[in-house]
């Protein structure tokens, strides 16, 4: 399961819109009809990931058909902001260690440790949550919760 199925806003309409029909209609639907709802709302989400994909694709265009000298451009933006953020990061440590004394980091110590907990998150997030089983345990325990209730 990516962590963009945890995020997709179309899934959490459908997940509230799911509760919002067992809190209306309760025992007058039946389990036909409220499992056609789900899949439809389900579906309808799934639709709009694609939808936003081929927009992002139709608005900057497919990559096979771009420059080959866009394309490197396109594909250093990220490792550059994750070297520039680690480079900052070292640059005040260093400042901050061996600098004047009296100075004070703290403030931009802490942004700039945000920002590379950031990137991090960003680069190695998904597959660490994934493989250490807490995205499943986080989805098992929305059911237990969803189901509770």
């Amino acid at each position: 399961m990516a962590i963009w199925d945890k995020l997709n806003p179309a899934k959490w309409v459908a997940d509230m819109a799911d509760s919002v029909l067992d809190k209306i209609f309760g025992d007058k639907a039946s389990d036909e009809q409220k499992m056609a709802f789900r899949l439809a709302m389900y579906e309808a989400a799934e639709n709009s990931k694609d939808r936003f994909n081929e927009f992002v694709i139709a608005h900057t265009g497919a990559a096979k058909d771009m420059p080959r000298s866009i394309q490197i451009i396109r594909g250093l933006v990220r490792p550059v902001i994750t070297f520039v953020n680690f480079g900052a990061l070292m640059w005040l440590v260093y400042q901050w260690v061996y600098g004047p004394q009296g100075v004070v980091l703290d403030l931009p110590l802490k942004l700039i440790f945000s920002l590379n907990l950031l990137t991090l998150g960003f680069w190695f997030g998904d597959k660490a949550l994934e493989r250490s089983g807490l995205l499943k345990f986080l989805g098992d325990a929305m059911g237990k919760k969803k189901d509770a209730s």
